[in-house]
């Protein structure tokens, strides 16, 4: 029988995801604030009505989770190493004034169905040369087939530039870094419901949530655009062919991409153009 991933596994792995990424300071102990949940289309396609449940009934196991860390150390009563006297207890605190929770589809080639993997990270306050905010420490967990695994990526550590993208949208102008082989382009979705971008555009409903993805390819040491929107995608004035397809009424993804040049223009349904320029290929090959 086909593994799928549940409601409560979700709320489950969210808390455990939240003491993993737990920040001592001096007098307190942080918690992330925002968690990006990625799930296998056909799971995410199941569980989408139930997001708004799965949300609220998550930021309360977060809320408890921390309250119970904080009465575990009360109980103790032991002077904990970052701390100067030993009758003060840290507090133990969310970053932010609220949980973010955000449903994503994981549409890496490799994602099975019942896989589930939880990015959460202390958001900063977004700067004007950023496109899809700022990040501090990320803790990724990832279960699959049977097993969790955690992973920490410290904001310290400095990522691979692969290309940056400038453009200009309602909010004004912006530089977005690519540092990951795989990223989603879309309009920022304000509504919740479950679309994810990482470069996310502040712009018309022209501009699909999910308008196309850019991936590099190491081994050709190039670039590729896929178009998932309904508005179509151009790269210096050529329209890109779609990647989806209609099947009884169902939309397709047929995994269709386009190599890019080193610098191109890339019109978002002739609303946003992005100016996309990449490194040195021949470093990343």
């Amino acid at each position: 029988m086909e593994r799928r991933v549940s409601a409560r596994e979700i709320i489950r792995e969210l808390a455990r995801n939240m003491a993993e990424g737990l920040e001592p300071l001096e007098y307190s102990v942080l918690a992330p604030n925002h968690y990006d949940v990625y799930l296998h289309p056909e799971d995410h396609r199941e569980l989408e009505p139930l997001f708004p449940e799965i949300q609220r009934e998550a930021t309360r196991k977060l809320d408890e989770t921390l309250q119970a860390r904080a009465e575990e150390q009360k109980d103790r009563r032991l002077r904990l190493p970052w701390q100067k006297k030993e009758e003060t207890s840290a507090r133990f605190a969310r970053k932010g004034k609220s949980w973010e929770i955000t449903f994503c589809v994981d549409h890496e080639p490799a994602v099975r169905r019942g896989d589930l993997t939880i990015h959460s990270y202390f958001t900063v306050q977004r700067s004007a040369g950023l496109g899809a905010g700022a990040q501090t420490k990320r803790v990724v967990t990832r279960q699959a087939g049977g097993e969790t695994h955690t992973a920490r990526i410290s904001y310290e550590d400095a990522p691979t530039l692969l290309a940056r993208l400038r453009y200009t949208d309602a909010s004004g102008e912006h530089e977005f870094e690519m540092t990951k082989p795989s990223i989603v382009i879309g309009r920022r979705d304000e509504e919740g419901r479950g679309y994810w971008a990482d470069l996310r555009l502040d712009t018309r409903p022209d501009v699909s949530r999910e308008h196309a993805r850019l991936r590099f390819d190491p081994d050709e040491g190039a670039f590729f655009l896929k178009d998932l929107s309904r508005f179509g995608t151009t790269i210096d004035g050529e329209a890109v062919p779609s990647s989806v397809q209609e099947v009884e009424g169902e939309r397709q993804d047929r995994d269709v991409w386009v190599r890019l040049p080193a610098r191109a223009r890339i019109a978002l349904a002739d609303i946003v153009t992005l100016e996309f320029e990449a490194v040195s290929t021949e470093e990343l090959a």
